[in-house]
């Protein structure tokens, strides 16, 4: 058959214009289908992508010398490219799971460039797995007409994905191109890149493990632990006068909100009130709670604060999440001077801080 590198380049064009309509609905559902089946799992990935080969890059794939396609509209393995990107090195395997069971898989066309072997190439790219909707998916009358067409998912870490983007920008893929002075320095950043990966990769196995010896100290009456997110995180958890202090907001008509999934910032926001307040472990932030004396004293204050709120802001609904509920007891409990400081230093949204300073400063 006729090598299409001989094909003139307007006859390429004219071939894969008349189907790239088609194409781009196929990589439409190549994603949606990604997507769902990812999230069905609970995988947390930083970004899921995809595109449809534009008909300037598929003329020039078509054409490369070290290529030899007969039909590159079938050959060519990526017409439509998704990339899935992830945040740990073992979410890669698991991501690769999810695909093989809801795709079927060109193993003879896919490729592990998870780490490269040869010492003139630079770190790694990514798992690279070509694949087509499966039988059963074909049965579904919306798929049919995608039998036979591939698409190629590209699974990497955030920083693989940095790395491929630099590495691109630079244009530099192979040592022999570098000059010496550079080929040092981009070694080095490789190998940095893949320590880094595998540094992530352990904290994420190993965060359980810690909350796991942190809650059964706690549980245990030990709160000798320093203030740090997760300290504080399983403290909440278990302390009974932060649960029912919450009850009083709750009585008093505010709304609580729940912990979003990713509740890093707004904890990050109470870790920086407790430095400002100069609380430097759980026994010393209980110790502050319980500064007010009687606990159901709590619940004159909560009332005095909804109040105020109330007389700055009639609507909507005052809401506060229970991070936000820590550090107002923080506010009530600390001295005048420490109070003024977090208020200052660590400031809350304008209708709460006004309302504190009202509640507080009267």
């Amino acid at each position: 058959m006729k090598d299409d590198r001989s094909v003139p380049v307007a006859e390429l064009r004219s071939k894969y214009g008349d189907v790239r309509g088609k194409q781009k609905a196929f990589t439409r559902e190549v994603e949606t289908v990604l997507r769902r089946v990812i999230m069905s799992k609970k995988l947390d990935v930083v970004n899921i992508e995809a595109r449809t080969k534009t008909i300037d890059g598929f003329c020039e794939k078509a054409q490369r010398d070290d290529k030899s396609y007969t039909d590159p509209i079938r050959e060519i393995t990526d017409l439509t490219g998704c990339r899935v990107i992830c945040y740990y090195t073992s979410d890669i395997e698991k991501i690769s799971r999810v695909i093989h069971e809801n795709f079927d898989v060109d193993g003879k066309n896919s490729v592990d460039r998870l780490f490269s072997n040869s010492p003139d190439q630079f770190g790694y790219q990514s798992k690279h797995l070509v694949v087509s909707f499966n039988a059963d998916r074909l049965k579904l009358e919306d798929f049919k007409e995608f039998r036979n067409m591939k698409a190629e998912i590209q699974i990497r870490t955030s920083l693989q994905h940095s790395w491929a983007a630099i590495e691109h920008k630079l244009q530099y893929k192979n040592a022999e191109h570098i000059a010496p002075p550079l080929k040092r320095k981009l070694f080095r950043i490789a190998a940095l890149l893949e320590l880094a990966d595998e540094e992530f990769n352990y904290l994420e196995k190993n965060i359980g493990t810690v909350r796991k010896e942190i809650t059964k100290s706690i549980g245990e009456g030990d709160l000798s632990q320093s203030i740090n997110v997760d300290s504080v995180d399983i403290y909440i958890i278990s302390s009974g006068i932060i649960h029912e202090v919450t009850t009083y907001f709750k009585e008093a008509g505010f709304s609580i909100a729940p912990s979003p999934p990713s509740a890093r910032k707004p904890i990050a926001k109470l870790i920086d009130t407790l430095i400002v307040a100069e609380i430097g472990s759980v026994a010393e932030l209980e110790k502050l709670l319980f500064r007010i004396n009687p606990r159901s004293a709590w619940k004159g204050h909560v009332g005095a604060l909804y109040n105020s709120w109330r007389r700055l802001v009639a609507h909507p609904k005052p809401v506060v999440d229970q991070f936000t509920i820590v550090r107002i007891m923080v506010c009530f409990a600390s001295n005048d001077k420490i109070f003024r400081r977090v208020l200052r230093e660590v400031p809350f949204g304008p209708t709460i801080q006004s309302a504190l300073l009202e509640t507080k400063g009267s």
